[in-house]
């Protein structure tokens, strides 16, 4: 039906759920819904979380639960935020994630991501994320505070995963993510913190297959951090971590730099940062174009920080370095350790 839900409400569930929006109270079934039709969950720029899915350490029972036809917006912290243990499921269908993050404040907003977080315990093994024709758009971090702490930070803003039996994105859009366009980017604009921009996935073996990340804003800086559109690293020798990239898009993304302060930067529409090295990335029928980048170490492109990567059937085009950058702007394999196969 149609109404208002109340903020702060609690369910408490064991089993299988799903959770479906979009509805005029004239359906018969989800079936017929109107085509893009959502349910608004407005945080108005003041609560913390939209919606928020925890499972503690005393559920036995893990279960999957499915979210379909919402649209989480305006959260100060996070749209969507779910703690998935092993042998737990979360799959986000036909959403939208709209302009969370904007006014949160405080130096604890670095960690997790603007519109959803999915995470688990590093002990746990972790549940499964599933993501499908879904839009991320102008979820970004943003900061006040003293000097090294101002407004346009370069936090993680869309999408973070952390320490997942597996993620999987199908058919997204990641559009206007990551720093705030609300004002300009100076030397003191930008503090030293990283992450992926659009999506951030560490400690996950993750897929992309047929999304569009276009016209996100990401911060080129130190190496110590991730600095990416989309950001992608591994350092955990107890589980093969596994990563493919299928025809998917990066186009029209940026990532300038806090030059005055760092003299040593990394950046990339797509960051892979793999220390084990036990699997190849494959990265397969992808166009990487018009990407610009302010950095003197990665690429506008593709930067393989640490791990191996296999390219094939992909599109270079476009991309651009600042005049000083000694490497290429469309692939730059950083240091030992790392490989990038490229072919046909």
């Amino acid at each position: 039906g149609s109404g208002e839900v109340g903020k702060g409400v609690t369910y408490r569930f064991t089993g299988p759920i799903a959770i479906r929006g979009g509805f005029a109270c004239s359906e018969c079934s989800a079936s017929g819904r109107a085509p893009g039709a959502m349910t608004l969950l407005d945080g108005e720029d003041t609560i913390s979380t939209c919606l928020q899915f925890y499972q503690t350490e005393t559920v036995s029972i893990f279960t999957k639960i499915t979210l379909d036809g919402f649209d989480f917006a305006r959260a100060l912290t996070c749209g969507l935020s779910c703690r998935i243990r092993s042998g737990g499921e979360v799959d986000v269908l036909n959403c939208a994630f709209t302009a969370n993050g904007l006014l949160g404040r405080g130096w604890h907003y670095k960690n997790g991501g603007r519109a959803v977080t999915a995470y688990a315990s590093k002990w746990d093994g972790g549940g499964t994320f599933v993501c499908s024709n879904c839009t991320f758009r102008g979820n970004a971090a943003f900061m006040t505070g003293n000097v090294d702490w101002q407004p346009n930070h370069g936090g993680r803003a869309a999408v973070m995963v952390d320490s997942l039996k597996s993620a999987t994105f199908a058919d997204c859009t990641f559009t206007t993510n990551g720093v705030a366009w609300k004002k300009p980017i100076g030397a003191m604009d930008i503090n030293s913190m990283g992450g992926g921009a659009a999506l951030y996935a560490t400690e996950t073996p993750i897929s992309l297959t047929r999304c569009e990340f276009r016209a996100n804003r990401g911060i080129a800086g130190d190496d110590y951090y991730e600095r990416a559109i989309v950001a992608l690293a591994n350092t955990n020798t107890d589980r093969p971590w596994t990563c493919g990239i299928t025809n998917c898009l990066f186009v029209g993304n940026e990532l300038p730099s806090q030059s005055a302060k760092f003299t040593s930067l990394s950046s990339g529409a797509l960051s892979i940062n793999d220390t084990t090295r036990q699997r190849t990335a494959e990265i397969v029928n992808c166009t990487f174009a018009y990407n610009i980048a302010n950095a003197t170490t990665g690429a506008a492109g593709l930067s393989v920080k640490a791990g191996d990567v296999k390219v094939r059937n992909s599109v270079f085009y476009g991309n651009r370095q600042i005049s000083a950058a000694t490497q290429g702007s469309d692939i730059f394999v950083t240091k030992a350790g790392a490989s990038a196969d490229v072919d046909y």
